[in-house]
């Protein structure tokens, strides 16, 4: 796999007629060769990879990469860097621009006087977007891990819990089955508050009405990410109505999904339906996102994004309307694209639950 991943590279460097690139971006250092560790640079170049780690990391990077040649950093970057490549006079080194910091570049630049440094965007995370079957089968193996916690919590969820207490049962689940961590920091909101799409659970107890759940974790360095709505005891015909809104425009959205498709095209379908019901002020960010090393990645599934679908491409679709001072309902699938349509990856039931 991560062969593939760097013959990619190369490929993709070579359209501008680079021939060096610096990895300073660890989920790229991932992709590239496998190592795990947090801190490391990666180096390639036309016929070798090399990974540069110091003490810590270097046992760890020798039993987890293989065809990449392992630097020992016993001095500054800038000066191991120029060490390797000095014999490349006058070749052009790229570099991620949102991962080498300021200090770095230039640090780079002046040992590297006789090369000319390339910024780049998104080259590594555009080929991450595009998912090969071995990754494909981590990020499923991560959502069967989610939906059987799903199954879990809903055994468990009563009157008198606190949001804290199901996030912490949600987050020691996930690691009872087999992830190597929660993805993300767990969000579990209930009655008014579940109107903060991103809002953190508190000690408040759970009563009748809205309980929001939201959580994902990491299985081979791959995540999950999915959202539920339920409710305790009976649900009001508002909340009836707002949560088969969301559903709907969350269906229309996933049916929209094709190869070849804008990105920017889910988001107009679900947000149209949402518009459409009245409820468009109350739907306020993207419907989806990538998701796969990062739990948000490319593609972009909003109105501003200039992605267009391929196969192989993971993300979710999630609308949700979210109401001041009365709650908010939010329902999160992961889809993969497939050659002719898309496959919904996330497989908890989305009818409506109510737990008495």
């Amino acid at each position: 796999m991560y062969k593939e991943h760097i013959k990619k590279l190369r490929e993709e460097l070579s359209k501008s007629g680079l021939n060096f690139f610096i990895v300073t971006n660890m989920r790229n250092c991932l992709y590239l060769t496998g190592f795990t560790g947090s801190e490391g640079v990666v180096l390639v170049t036309p016929t070798l990879v090399y990974l540069i780690v110091d003490f810590r990391y270097l046992e760890q990077a020798q039993n987890e990469t293989k065809n990449v040649k392992i630097l020992k950093r016993e001095k500054a970057l800038h000066l191991l860097l120029a060490d390797v490549l000095k014999k490349y006079k006058n070749g052009k080194i790229a570099f991620d621009s949102d991962s080498v910091t300021f200090k770095q570049h230039k640090e780079i630049k002046k040992s590297l006087l006789q090369n000319r440094l390339v910024p780049t965007f998104n080259v590594v995370e555009g080929l991450r977007a595009v998912k090969y079957s071995d990754e494909i089968a981590s990020i499923e193996k991560a959502v069967r891990i989610s939906d059987e916690v799903f199954k879990h919590i809903l055994g468990l969820v009563k009157h008198g819990m606190s949001e804290v207490d199901i996030a912490e049962e949600i987050e020691y689940m996930v690691k009872r089955k087999g992830a190597s961590c929660i993805g993300f920091d767990t969000i579990v909101l209930s009655g008014k508050r579940s109107s903060l799409p991103h809002g953190t659970p508190s000690q408040n107890l759970l009563k009748d009405g809205i309980v929001l759940l939201d959580f994902g974790c990491v299985f081979s360095g791959y995540n999950s990410d999915m959202t539920r709505t339920i409710f305790l005891g009976k649900a009001t015909e508002k909340q009836k109505e707002i949560y088969n809104i969301v559903l709907e425009a969350q269906q229309i959205a996933i049916e929209s999904v094709m190869p070849g498709v804008k990105a920017s095209c889910i988001d107009k379908a679900a947000r149209d339906y949402i518009v459409d019901r009245a409820y468009g002020e109350y739907f306020g960010h993207s419907t989806g996102h990538g998701v796969g090393l990062d739990v948000h990645e490319l593609p972009a599934v909003s109105h501003r994004s200039e992605d267009i679908l391929q196969s192989g491409m993971v993300f979710t679709v999630e609308p949700g309307i979210y109401i001041p001072e009365w709650g908010g309902i939010r329902i999160e699938d992961m889809v993969q694209v497939t050659d002719d349509g898309c496959k919904v990856i996330t497989r908890s039931s989305k009818e409506m639950i109510e737990i008495q």
